[in-house]
């Protein structure tokens, strides 16, 4: 159950960063957007895709303990 409460809060943690970093990315690109920071940025994107549809099926999806047959 730990590991499971570690992975929620890493997950959680990096979906917050990533979101902070493209929202300054964005208005980085919007006042220059000859220097393309949208584009240098797209692993923090990635990331944040990916971090957020993996903690939504860790809680989708939430491990289960294992059935006992009576």
């Amino acid at each position: 159950m730990k590991l499971n409460r570690k992975l929620r809060f890493l997950l959680g943690n990096l979906c917050v960063i990533c979101s902070i970093a493209m929202a300054a990315v964005q208005v980085l690109d919007w006042y220059n957007p000859y220097m393309d920071f949208m584009g240098h940025s797209k692993f923090v994107l990635d990331l944040l895709c990916l971090s957020s549809v993996l903690l939504s099926l860790e809680c989708i999806y939430p491990k289960r303990k294992s059935l006992k047959k009576v």
